[in-house]
């Protein structure tokens, strides 16, 4: 139930956190999750949607069940992304055709680096007229700034979660910081990461989420040091009782 609340209830309204929490105590977090990732494609969050999917256990029949409706998301979603980058390619505006493909490879990698082939031979008009320039434009790296990472790290808010979940269980009453210093390559790929903090389980444990990771290419290797909070369990207990999550 502390897993629906903490991880799952996301955006939802106090009467829809606790009806997805009352569902994980019926039914398991799983039950929660998938009817979580079914309101998200509804709403028409993606990005929601495949956070929550990736928290589902592989074996669950509720990410079974769930699976064909993630499956037309994102045919639909890399369909109209393709049109987008072929449309934006023909245009010569390949900055546009750039940030649609990386919005998609930050969800689904394997699409997302097809259509930035795509976007990287995109030609930009010369400034004399509509001749495109014969050199085709290096890739525009880009700037993994605080408010980029914070975004790309929230989407795997579920899994950090069960880290944390895992040192509840084994120690209630430990709290902390779990840093986790990374290294994003200039692919977007993260190449190494390394936790301390709390324990050398949870530590490990994070760790491991991170290097699954998927970021914007920086065009050049860049590292980064990031703080996880693990709040112990008497912290989540007043929380839980004022209302928060």
């Amino acid at each position: 139930a502390r897993l629906a609340r903490a991880a799952l209830a996301l955006d939802a309204d106090d009467a829809e956190a606790q009806a997805l929490a009352d569902r994980a105590d019926l039914e398991g977090p799983a039950a929660a999750q998938a009817e979580l990732v079914t309101r998200s494609i509804a709403g028409g969050d993606a990005e929601a949607a495949v956070a929550v999917f990736a928290a589902i256990p592989e074996a669950s029949a509720y990410r079974a069940k769930v699976a064909p409706a993630m499956t037309e998301l994102r045919t639909t979603f890399v369909d109209k992304a393709t049109k987008a980058v072929a449309s934006a390619v023909k245009a010569g505006k390949c900055k546009d055709a750039k940030a649609t493909a990386a919005e998609v490879a930050a969800l689904w990698p394997d699409d997302g680096a097809t259509l930035t082939a795509k976007a990287a031979r995109c030609k930009a008009p010369s400034s004399t007229g509509d001749v495109p320039i014969v050199k085709p434009p290096e890739p525009e790296p880009v700037k993994l700034d605080k408010a980029i990472v914070k975004r790309i790290i929230e989407r795997a808010r579920g899994a950090i979660e069960q880290c944390h979940q895992r040192q509840l269980m084994k120690d209630p009453y430990t709290g902390g910081i779990v840093t986790v210093k990374f290294t994003v390559g200039a692919d977007g790929k993260v190449t190494s990461a390394s936790g301390s903090g709390v324990s050398s389980e949870a530590s490990s444990c994070v760790a491991s989420v991170f290097r699954k990771l998927r970021f914007p290419a920086p065009g050049a290797p860049t590292s980064i040091s990031y703080p996880i909070p693990f709040r112990p369990a008497e912290i989540d207990s007043v929380e839980k009782a004022s209302g928060g999550y």
